[in-house]
């Protein structure tokens, strides 16, 4: 099957799909169809529109996607709204290692999709010492972006190629992988990697938005997920848990106040509206709320099971 079009779903292999709609790309030369699987209801856009869009421009938020800017995150060290969402991932991050740190004392992360560097540059900053006693914590990342060298030759990281990426199996403790499946277009590739990557009892963070959540329905084709240069594979709950079923991975949910944080504040661009937005944030039930219309806490993560 040519990887420009699929006429089957990765997730399920069915083989029928409806036509969820189309979009022209952000440069106006190509129209873009989202197709829908009808037994799992997995999204991908036809055709395949590469991915030369994560250039430079890309992390200026000079792209298709105007809700990022990765650049000035990067020349400044200064990450603003999205320190709750590194923390949210530091926090599962160090709560799932704490658990395994008595067994294991060589622990390595891996951020897939790693960017800018963004969570590793935050991550490094808050690791403690006190209970790593004689245990070494590294933190590595993979990404095929304009950004993907920057991080190892300015920030000293350790940023893996795609042939070290392959050579390695049972590796990791944690993988992060933040909104970054939606980029992807073989899934199954993907999540075959993640799955030999990690160790046994090892924890996947994946977090990505939800196609079944009552906000995307209600927005439908104007759900800011919805962008196909880049959103070119989409998820709900139950077809994300059967992926992972699929290459050995068992789902598990985590509550995501800082990552639902992050994902209010960055979605209004409008000054005046993200300042009453972050002042309603600790207004009892206001993001258990946001929680619900968005769906982001029902969107699995993984584990991978002890052998």
């Amino acid at each position: 099957m040519s990887i420009d079009t699929f006429e089957s779903c990765q997730v399920c292999d069915n083989p029928g799909y409806s036509i969820f709609g189309r979009k022209t790309g952000y440069d106006r030369t190509v129209t873009y169809t989202f197709k829908k699987c009808g037994r799992c209801g997995f999204m991908w856009v036809d055709p395949f529109p590469g991915y030369g869009v994560y250039d430079d421009k890309y992390y200026r938020g000079e792209g298709p996607d105007p809700y990022v800017d990765y650049a000035s995150e990067y020349e400044t060290g200064r990450h603003g709204a999205r320190l709750p969402e590194f923390k949210n991932l530091w926090e599962l991050t160090y709560n799932c290692i704490l658990k395994i740190s008595r067994n294991d004392k060589n622990l390595k992360i891996l951020d897939y999709g790693s960017g800018a560097g963004g969570f590793m540059d935050s991550a490094r900053s808050k690791w403690p010492n006190e209970w790593l006693t004689d245990a070494q914590l590294e933190i590595q990342g993979f990404d095929t972006g304009s950004y993907a060298s920057r991080p190892a030759n300015e920030k000293k990281f350790h940023i893996l190629t795609e042939s070290e990426l392959n050579s390695l199996s049972g590796f990791y403790n944690v993988i992060t992988c933040i909104e970054a499946i939606k980029h992807v277009r073989e899934i199954n590739l993907t999540m075959q990697n993640l799955s030999r990557l990690l160790k046994p009892g090892g924890l996947l963070i994946l977090t990505t938005g939800n196609m079944r959540s009552l906000a995307a329905r209600i927005a439908g084709m104007n759900h800011r997920y919805l962008i196909p240069d880049i959103d070119i594979s989409l998820f709900n709950p139950a077809c994300l848990a059967m992926l992972y079923w699929k290459h050995g991975l068992t789902p598990a949910r985590f509550k995501h106040n800082g990552i639902l944080e992050y994902n209010i504040l960055k979605s209004i661009r409008n000054p005046r509206l993200s300042e009453i937005a972050a002042a309603a944030l600790p207004v009892p039930g206001f993001k258990r709320f946001v929680d619900m219309l968005y769906g982001v806490s029902a969107m699995p993560c993984a584990v991978k099971p002890q052998a």
